[in-house]
């Protein structure tokens, strides 16, 4: 809207779950959702779609009340509902495990420099949670993790500190040949370190663990940066045929797999610890026409990223999660 996008029917459609009447999802209530959430705190740890879905639920919580807002030194975004006594956070990762530039400072970026972290490579240790936002998780009731789609891009892949593989880029690092492995490789070992530290408590952590499934891309005639678009301006239909590209498919198998070993391993040690699965894969996968497509920012303000199919429109599509995170915490 901000852009020109020219239709926005979008904004029309809502998700009805199967099983037909009667089971339509409860409308999200920004009251409803704070006497659930009353004297507790949710932690977002991932990508700018996490960040999409912060500014979302927040800003529908504003509805209700205006929150306060601050930065940390450490990359945390807060923002405090004092009248609910119910607070958010975010932190900005694209991997969640142990990561740095390869040719870079020894520690992690923030989102001021994900160009470079976009053009990598990037060395991952996917053994390793990272510490910079994993010892805040015990400190909030509810822990949100996500990111998926930056695992395509160019990384060295580590494994007790030794270099186990790479992906786009030079086969050879710190002078030893590592071995070619494709990004759903990393992706998969990635979750599963840090569900599984989050399944045992790691750190303390006693509250529950939610992990929001990858959003698909809807490009079509080609990609990000070589002519990709989404002109769609509906959604699929129940009988229409919905496929998702590769290696999202592949990401998403591995999110449910490592989800429900996880899920096994937390409900064998009787810890306190809960993990939930927020899948949204197969509603977004429906929603070609919820992109910005090539009115996501002004002129000039993204060069070589003018057409974006793997973002949402606010407010869209994504909306829903909110509907179907109420339900996951009111259950």
């Amino acid at each position: 809207m901000k852009h020109g996008k020219p239709s926005l029917e979008f904004l029309q459609w809502r998700w009805l779950p199967d099983g037909g009447a009667g089971c339509e999802l409860q409308r999200f209530d920004a009251e409803s959702f704070f006497r659930l959430v009353r004297g507790r705190s949710i932690l977002f740890v991932g990508d700018s779609l996490a960040s999409s879905h912060v500014t979302s639920l927040v800003c529908t919580l504003s509805e209700a009340e205006t929150p306060t807002r601050r930065h940390t030194a450490e990359g945390f975004e807060h923002w405090r509902f004092p009248k609910h006594d119910f607070a958010v956070s975010f932190f900005w990762t694209p991997f969640q495990v142990r990561w740095h530039l390869t040719h870079g400072p020894q520690a992690a970026v923030g989102p001021d420099r994900q160009g470079e972290v976009f053009a990598g490579p990037n060395d991952l240790h996917l053994d390793e949670p990272d510490e910079r936002w994993m010892p805040a998780a015990k400190e909030h009731d509810y822990v949100v993790v996500s990111a998926s789609h930056w695992f395509a891009r160019p990384a060295v892949y580590y494994r007790r500190g030794r270099a186990v593989g790479c992906h786009g880029c030079a086969a050879k690092t710190d002078g030893n040949n590592v071995t070619a492995l494709p990004p759903a490789y990393a992706q998969r070992a990635a979750f599963r370190t840090v569900l599984r530290a989050l399944a045992a408590g790691h750190q303390g952590f006693k509250g529950t663990a939610i992990l929001r499934t990858v959003a698909p891309t809807h490009y079509n005639h080609g990609g990000w940066f070589d002519g990709g678009e989404c002109p769609s301006t509906r959604p699929f239909y129940r009988n229409q045929t919905a496929e998702m590209a590769e290696p999202e498919a592949q990401f998403y198998k591995a999110q449910v797999e490592e989800f429900r070993a996880a899920d096994a391993e937390a409900a064998a040690r009787v810890n306190g610890v809960r993990l939930r699965l927020l899948d949204v894969t197969g509603i977004m996968l429906r929603r070609p026409d919820g992109h910005p497509d090539r009115y996501g920012h002004g002129a000039g303000e993204h060069s070589g990223f003018d057409v974006d199919c793997l973002h949402w429109c606010l407010p869209g599509p994504i909306d829903v999660w909110n509907q179907l995170l109420l339900q996951i915490i009111a259950s």
